[in-house]
């Protein structure tokens, strides 16, 4: 089976930075936006069934662009039930219990809360593994990282 590999972009060919700010200020907007979308779609569309239906539009558009690069898919029981059990933990269940808090919560609030999620899971890791020990580097991160949300 063949695959395709990621492949690393020569650097006379690599965009400018100003072209990479501004992509990460556009995905910045698109990612914003998606929450304001969210409040929205709730007030009228039932959070499940908002979040099945958004779910199922990138997944057809990913398989899309799939197919045009012409990536094959796994053909095995055991990759669909990976990525099944994935797809559950990393967009099903998150992006339901955003849809269904912003049926009581602001937009803003919603997206500031999801955005703490990296802090909280440095915390679990902590504590789940404290015979670890934090370099430094680790403890700098940290403190930026919540230094946002003060």
């Amino acid at each position: 089976m063949r695959t395709n590999t990621l492949q690393t972009i020569p650097d006379a060919s690599r965009p400018s930075p100003a072209t990479e700010w501004a992509l990460l200020v556009l995905l910045a907007t698109l990612w914003g936006a998606s929450y304001t979308f969210i409040k929205i779609g709730v007030a009228t569309i039932p959070p499940l069934t908002l979040i099945a239906s958004r779910t199922l539009v990138a997944g057809l558009l990913l398989l899309a662009i799939l197919r045009l690069r012409g990536v094959r898919l796994p053909r095995d029981a055991a990759s669909w039930r990976r990525f099944m059990l994935q797809a559950c933990f990393n967009s099903v269940l998150p992006f339901t219990l955003i849809a269904w808090a912003e049926r009581s919560v602001g937009a803003g609030l919603a997206t500031i809360l999801n955005s703490t999620s990296p802090i909280f899971i440095f915390c679990s890791a902590l504590v789940c593994e404290a015979q670890r020990r934090l370099h430094r580097c680790g403890w700098s991160a940290w403190a930026r990282g919540s230094r946002a949300f003060a």
